[in-house]
């Protein structure tokens, strides 16, 4: 399950081999996306799209904007057109 923690403005995830984030930071409202990284232990098993994905409902719920300054949730985002309103 991500969690957020608010405390290092970035989304979280327990993995078998650490734990997997994904960094934020909020300004107006506008949700800045700035980098995802996953343990290289447990890289291809899909956790950097689950915290790109909590990060993403986030701003959903929130009624923010979103701005991916990390190439992997800017490929993600274009992946999934679900998420193509967000986009600032």
């Amino acid at each position: 399950m991500v969690e957020r923690n608010e405390a290092r403005n970035r989304f979280e995830l327990a993995t078998p081999g650490g734990v997997a984030w994904l960094d934020y930071r909020v300004i107006g409202q506008t949700l800045y996306l700035t980098h995802a990284e996953v343990p290289r232990a447990a890289r291809g098993a899909g956790f950097a799209g689950q915290v790109t994905r909590a990060g993403l409902e986030w701003a959903r719920e929130r009624g923010y904007k979103v701005v991916p300054q990390c190439g992997y949730v800017a490929a993600y985002m274009e992946r999934h057109a679900e998420f193509a309103d967000l986009l600032l």
